[in-house]
């Protein structure tokens, strides 16, 4: 009897440690998969995620692309309209240095000119004072042959002189001697 109950007592030993390692491993295998799934849904959220932050990302990336197209387009036209505002102000700085050199030139010229114009109105001048007193002298001396014949001497033609105050001015029509013959032959 004590066998037997040895033995029923082992067994129930056996069956209880069947019981236990069958409850251990159920509950190890519910665990397991209740875990399974968390992580699951973990990974899937954690995916989700990733991916809702990969396609902001990504629209940033498309905004900020068409923004640095943007600037590039931008830089690109200023760089553009620099190099022609450039290229206007060395036309007008080539310009205004053609014209200086231009207006230096007529300068030079009309200087030249001027002082061409000035040497011959001299001459010219100089050639009609020596016709003039040329005609003076051609005129006096007639004057004093016409004064000699009908004046008391040439001493009435040096009064005439001084009272006129310098040769070839006007002598006083009342004072002159044979007006119109004279004026006829000296012109």
């Amino acid at each position: 009897m004590i066998q037997e109950l040895d033995q029923e007592k082992q067994e129930a030993e056996e069956r209880y440690e069947r019981t236990r390692q069958q409850y251990r491993d159920d509950v190890v295998h519910r665990v397991r998969e209740e875990l399974m799934q968390e992580h699951t849904a973990h990974i899937e959220q954690l995916a989700s995620q990733h991916l809702q932050h990969k396609q902001q990302l990504q629209s940033k990336l498309a905004d900020l692309s068409q923004e640095v197209l943007a600037v590039q387009e931008c830089y690109i036209s200023v760089c553009k309209e620099k190099d022609k505002l450039e290229e206007n102000l060395q036309n007008k700085l080539e310009e205004e240095k053609r014209l200086k050199e231009i207006e230096v030139k007529r300068r030079e010229e009309s200087e030249a000119a001027l002082e061409s114009l000035r040497s011959e109105l001299e001459c010219q001048h100089r050639e009609d004072v020596s016709q003039l007193e040329a005609q003076w002298r051609t005129h006096t001396h007639r004057l004093r042959l016409s004064c000699s014949w009908r004046s008391p001497g040439l001493r009435g033609y040096r009064k005439l002189r001084k009272r006129s105050g310098r040769p070839g001015s006007q002598i006083p029509a009342r004072e002159r001697v044979r007006p119109a013959r004279l004026s006829r032959r000296s012109g």
